[in-house]
């Protein structure tokens, strides 16, 4: 096994806790990186039951495979499991295969961590300059990703500038893997935008109305330009509906 000599995860550890790990774990490449059981188990369950399973009383150190992950992926992974302040675990560039991984490995504190961060990279209208500027297929894989690892404050960001931006969905490639719900969301939400300015076209009118009927049978309240306007509107139009609003 080829084994990652000075892990980033480790560097400025006292000497004695890098030399306490008790789990390697191994990649598909063959190379392997140290851990800690006491930390792996700590942030997931799935850690602790394979660390469980693995474990044997005839070795002090306990290999557990690592598939279908690369070193960049799983050092950025245990960077985020490792790192001693909030700065050094996440960044925009890490968060989408560690959000994947902490998932995939059930560490639900993580993916708070990594939901509230990115989240927290975009404005309440949803624009994002740090996640997706002006670019609305990046915000429909940001979408994806956030749905498919329970990143529901990303999410909803996420689905907020696309509502915004009155995005043609269809026209990217990957909006055919958005999750229904986050697609029922969206439509519910435009459904309601739509209801909310049709009430406030309705109320519209009925100010209108009302002021035309108040007008129509008080006119000597106007003023001479104003009885002029309302004459050229009933000459055009001699019939008002009293109460009804025309375009309901």
């Amino acid at each position: 096994m080829e084994v990652v000599n000075d892990a980033p995860y480790l560097r400025n550890r006292p000497e004695s806790f890098v030399e306490s790990a008790d789990v390697i774990l191994k990649l598909d490449t063959g190379e392997t990186l140290p851990a800690h059981a006491t930390i792996l188990s700590f942030h997931s369950a799935a850690f602790s039951d394979m660390l469980s399973l693995n474990r044997s009383p005839d070795t002090l150190i306990q290999v557990l495979p690592f598939p279908d992950c690369t070193l960049d992926a799983a050092l950025s992974f245990l960077q985020c499991i490792y790192a001693a302040c909030e700065e050094q675990r996440i960044s925009v560039q890490s968060a989408e295969i560690v959000a994947e991984l902490s998932n995939k490995f059930g560490m639900d504190g993580i993916l708070r961590d990594i939901d509230k961060f990115l989240a927290d990279k975009a404005a309440p209208d949803g624009s994002s300059a740090a996640l997706w500027g002006p670019n609305q297929e990046r915000a429909v894989h940001w979408l994806i990703v956030a749905c498919n690892n329970n990143l529901m404050r990303l999410a909803a960001k996420a689905e907020r500038f696309l509502m915004q931006a009155d995005a043609r969905l269809s026209e990217s490639p990957e909006a055919e893997h958005i999750p229904p719900p986050s697609l029922l969301r969206m439509l519910d939400s435009h459904r309601a935008a739509i209801e909310g300015m049709q009430l406030t076209a309705t109320r519209c009118g009925n100010r209108l109305t009302g002021d035309l009927c108040c007008a129509i049978h008080h006119p000597v309240a106007l003023t001479p330009r104003q009885q002029n306007a309302l004459a050229i509107l009933q000459a055009l139009q001699p019939n008002y509906p009293s109460c009804s609003v025309p375009w309901e």
